[in-house]
């Protein structure tokens, strides 16, 4: 089916879909990073110690979970654009949870469900580029897409430490939930259903929605590449939770002012899908998903030795660099890798992809409390311990020689 949905896209609503889907996916990263600068502020408003702040950061996670637990197996039933339109209502609702949030707790209820609706839209979104495409066009498809979502990992930073200079953090939650109101409002209206009738799973309900997670489970490739992913995703949550307040606890940067670094890391990010882009185009995706897990090794004991050596700020931002850099290029193949093998529970098998990431990062949340906060040390020995972990999931699980090319 792919195929022929494929074969009868034109080039101009190809380039709609990379639109629309870019939009809407930056949804989850503007839920996130545009809170990195606000973390001090957030702190003094309700309160609260550094500790709890980080945790909401973990609500978040776990809203991310949820999101995706749920909604990937139902778009296998109901049809791809219903879950997402609802989503991102859903997202605009709980950002007006999270302005009006009287306390820490109300706080974090709203983060939650910023979590849910964002990791909605992007688990069903992913589904969506597997409805039309698959192989190396999907890993085309994707990458296009992660260039517009992409745009949101500076654009957030970016954006929440030039508005913290006028705005509080609440004005600035307005702020992204106009973002979700229009993002809602064109994909009501030009977002096609991709997913027909003929085409979903017959039946619907719980049962049948622990059947489709029991055929992707019994896939040993695909449970391996949805392992790395989760260290991934442990790793990159512990350098978010992590790197605010060794910016502001080690260099004595403020808010205002560490918010440009992870503009230049996400910069980085975007970099670095292009640049593993083109890598894939060169090497099969299985050997590029070895370099990148090799190097974000490397790159750990870098971030581990500027902790233990007191090395100078520039240092420990190029080691920092170096690792958003391999983050971003990470997404595309290994969504790739995930996605290809499950065309017709596509939803199903990008739920479990992203659910066990994000709960990864929900169940380390009490490990990056304890990662400290005055050096890299602790972020750079997790970061290690993550890919050293992966590379031995990559040869003894998924077993790239006998992994088909793609």
């Amino acid at each position: 089916m792919s195929k022929t949905i494929a074969n009868a896209i034109t080039q101009r609503e190809r380039w709609k879909y990379i639109l629309i889907l870019g939009g809407l996916l930056s949804m989850q990263p503007f839920a996130l990073d545009p809170y990195l600068p606000a973390a001090p502020s957030v702190a003094a408003t309700f309160g609260a110690p550094d500790s709890q702040v980080q945790l909401t950061m973990s609500a978040l996670t776990l809203g991310f979970a949820l999101g995706q637990l749920i909604t990937g197996p139902l778009s296998d039933s109901l049809g791809r654009r219903r879950p997402i339109i609802v989503a991102a209502a859903l997202y605009v609702v709980a950002g007006i949870l999270v302005f009006s949030a009287p306390n820490i707790v109300i706080f974090a209820v709203g983060r939650v469900l910023q979590g849910v609706s964002g990791a909605a839209i992007q688990v069903v979104g992913n589904a969506v580029m597997r409805d039309l495409y698959a192989g190396t066009a999907l890993m085309k498809m994707m990458s296009r897409v992660f260039l517009i979502q992409a745009l949101s990992w500076f654009i957030g930073p970016l954006g929440g430490t030039i508005l913290l200079n006028y705005v509080s953090w609440r004005e600035m939650t307005l702020i992204i939930g106009a973002y979700g109101l229009i993002l809602l409002v064109v994909g009501a209206r030009y977002l096609p259903e991709t997913l027909h009738r003929e085409s979903r799973a017959e039946r619907e309900g719980f049962a049948a929605m622990l059947q489709r997670f029991g055929r992707v489970l019994r896939d040993r490739p695909y449970v391996g590449i949805v392992s790395i992913g989760v260290l991934n995703s442990v790793a990159l949550f512990g350098y978010l939770s992590v790197m605010p307040f060794v910016y502001q606890n080690k260099f004595g940067f403020a808010g205002s002012e560490y918010g440009y670094f992870f503009v230049l890391n996400s910069a980085s990010a975007y970099v670095g899908v292009q640049a593993i882009a083109w890598l894939a185009r060169k090497l099969q995706l299985k050997w590029v998903v070895l370099v990148i897990l090799s190097a974000q090794l490397v790159i750990g004991f870098a971030i581990f030795w500027a902790g233990t050596s007191n090395a100078s700020f520039p240092t420990l931002q190029a080691a920092l660099m170096a690792f958003t850099f391999f983050m971003g290029g990470s997404f595309a193949p290994l969504g790739t890798l995930a996605l290809t093998r499950h065309g017709h529970e596509a939803g199903t098998a990008a739920a479990l992809n992203m659910v066990l990431g994000s709960l990864g990062s929900t169940i380390a949340a009490p490990m990056y409390a304890n990662l400290g906060t005055q050096n890299s040390l602790g972020l750079g020995l997790m970061i290690m311990g993550c890919y050293a972990v992966a590379i031995a999931v990559l040869f003894s699980v998924v077993r790239p020689r006998q992994l088909e090319s793609i």
